[in-house]
């Protein structure tokens, strides 16, 4: 697999594909193989209902699916490009894909914040406690310059959270 890993990414660099984009498409291809238990070839790709299961079992967001899903296509595209037989399959992950991208539009489309950002978000408590801490750090009185980023700090995070409220 490493020669066609090598294969892969000597090809992407020909296409003048930007070093960054072939880190990340190098990272994604190892993490496809690990999904897939580092097959010998690239045959489970003929597989793509199965695959596809595989994938949404495995992953809960969206951006990582259409992510698994695009690496896919490109090692498709990549050795397989006018083969009948693999631009038929390369036809049923782009459905997958497209309705996935479709998913993640209408997700945008609500405004509603996703189950990660709803778990990063302060508590009522958490947000008091930080606004406790801050002002016990402002002194009373205020001797030296230095002194009033303590103050700053206090008023700017008064400020943001009325803002953000």
């Amino acid at each position: 697999m490493d020669k066609i890993q090598e294969k892969f990414v000597n090809d992407l660099i020909k296409k003048g594909v930007s070093p960054n984009t072939v880190k990340n498409y190098k990272s994604q291809f190892n993490s496809l193989l690990e999904l897939f238990n580092f097959p010998d070839n690239l045959n489970f790709l003929t597989k793509p209902e199965q695959n596809i299961k595989v994938i949404d079992n495995k992953y809960t967001n969206l951006n990582t699916k259409a992510s698994k899903i695009n690496i896919i296509m490109v090692i498709i595209r990549n050795f397989y490009s006018g083969d009948k037989k693999w631009e038929d399959i390369y036809k049923i992950y782009e459905v997958y894909r497209d309705k996935i991208k479709n998913e993640i539009q209408a997700q945008y489309a609500t405004g509603e914040a996703t189950d990660k950002q709803k778990e990063k978000v302060l508590t009522n408590e958490q947000k008091q406690e930080i606004e406790k801490q801050l002002k016990e750090q402002v002194p009373r009185t205020i001797k030296h310059p230095y002194q009033l980023v303590k103050l700053r700090n206090y008023i700017i995070y008064k400020t943001l959270n009325y803002l953000l409220t």
